[in-house]
């Protein structure tokens, strides 16, 4: 293995997803600069961002074969094995909690004009959802790549995993420091994951996840629309209080009956499936003896209970309702 082949495949995933290859956006801003575009000439843009998209991600995919032949490096080195995938998976999924949950209290507080500025906010979601699959493969074994190339020039794991993920985090400069930021982290949890399990199921695992909860995050149509936004109902008077006009606090009085009122989350049954998952997938991974099983399930279980419901506040995903607030007492459980 090559100095030369390692340096190569580092700058690669950088320069490529830098280049202006968009000629439909490059011709207008070299013509109009700034100025907004039409509706037909942005509709074009898009779909030729999404074809570009694709290309990139099947060049990245293609130069890595190219260079992984070159070098004498084999499908196992890459973790292309199904030998120990179910703990694997299970340990990827487990960990895609960190990027989910951060991204989701990132993207909660965007305002949605903001949101609908993302690209994947529009566009068949289809194709959005193949872009999804193929990209996280792509990056996942040209990081991968990087990482074997890098250990066999006698460097250790962790400064190969340091590296890349500077590598990775260096392509997102142009949409912001925190993005950049937020993506070198990302590319420290992929690499730990890879280097820990030497299988690519466990990044690519957590990827896939993380990337569908993007999708979501940024395809829902309006804050209006959400479950977590949504028209709610007096429970003493029933009228119709708007989800956006909820003051801060403990409890508010009902515009309509002045009844106390507090936001309660029904995170109740989805919460318990969430626990038995989790704990179930942390056991997998883990690979313990029956004794330790029996011991760390329940406290597992609980605690997957509680995080799922903290991630499930951050998406938006649980159904809110109003109760009457009876002052301080016993907190019910998943109440945000």
């Amino acid at each position: 293995m090559s100095a030369t082949t390692a340096i190569l495949a580092l700058i690669l995933y950088p320069l490529l997803y830098s280049l202006p290859l968009n000629l439909i956006r490059f011709q207008w801003e070299f013509r109009q600069g700034l100025a907004p575009m039409p509706p037909d000439v942005q509709e074009r843009a898009e779909a030729a961002d999404r074809v570009v998209l694709f290309g990139l991600h099947l060049t990245l995919l293609a130069i890595v074969v190219f260079l992984m032949r070159g070098a004498s490096i084999s499908a196992h080195d890459f973790g292309l094995f199904l030998r120990n995938w179910k703990s694997a998976v299970a340990l990827g999924a487990l960990l895609s909690f960190v990027p989910v949950g951060m991204g989701a209290a990132v993207y909660r507080n965007l305002p949605p004009l903001k949101l609908r500025k993302q690209l994947e906010s529009r566009g068949p979601l289809a194709e959005w959802c193949g872009l999804a699959l193929l990209g996280s493969f792509s990056r996942e074994f040209w990081r991968a790549f990087c990482i074997v190339a890098l250990v066999r020039l006698d460097l250790p794991a962790w400064i190969a995993v340091l590296i890349v993920a500077v590598a990775y985090g260096a392509s997102e400069f142009r949409a912001g420091n925190a993005n950049a930021a937020g993506a070198a982290f990302s590319g420290i949890l992929s690499g730990f994951l890879f280097v820990r399990t030497s299988s690519l199921a466990a990044p690519l695992t957590m990827s896939l996840i993380t990337a569908a909860a993007y999708l979501y995050q940024v395809r829902r149509e309006s804050p209006r629309n959400t479950i977590g936004s949504a028209p709610l109902k007096c429970p003493a008077c029933s009228g119709i209080i708007d989800r956006e006009g909820i003051p801060s606090g403990k409890w508010f009085p009902c515009p309509g009956c002045a009844e106390k009122l507090q936001v309660s989350s029904n995170w109740g049954w989805q919460g318990s499936i969430c626990g038995i998952v989790g704990a179930g997938l942390t056991l997998l991974a883990l690979r313990l003896d029956p004794f330790w099983l029996a011991m760390l399930f329940v406290p597992l279980f609980v605690f997957f209970m509680f995080l799922s419901a903290f991630v499930a506040a951050m998406l938006r995903l649980a159904p809110l309702s109003l109760t009457i607030y009876r002052g301080p007492g016993v907190p019910k459980l998943f109440r945000f």
